[in-house]
């Protein structure tokens, strides 16, 4: 797994201690992102990897402005962005491989 991964999974949540649950990519999303003051539309790939939280609260920053612990179960409760919701199908196969 990338350095990279883990240094942007502490930024970004908060939390205090996290776990990879595997070194391989979970999940590709690749998505559209508007044309802004300071720049013109562009596609934006965000490549994913699983961890388990182990300790310490989520917190919001500069990068991630609204967080919560949901259900994948009740996910649409909160979005309704195929890119996130398609993670529920792809979680038990991921976790059933070994890449």
């Amino acid at each position: 797994m990338p350095f990279v991964a883990l240094k942007e999974a502490y930024e970004e949540s908060g939390l205090a201690r996290i776990r990879p649950l595997s070194a391989c990519v979970f999940d590709v999303d690749i998505h559209e992102i508007p044309p802004g003051t300071r720049e013109c539309a562009h596609l934006h790939y965000d490549v994913r990897y699983l961890f388990q939280a182990e300790a310490g609260g989520i917190a919001a920053s500069d990068e991630s402005h609204a967080l919560a612990w949901v259900p994948i179960t009740r996910l649409e409760d909160v979005t309704g962005s195929p890119g996130v919701l398609v993670l529920r199908e792809k979680l038990e196969p991921f976790l059933s491989s070994s890449c």
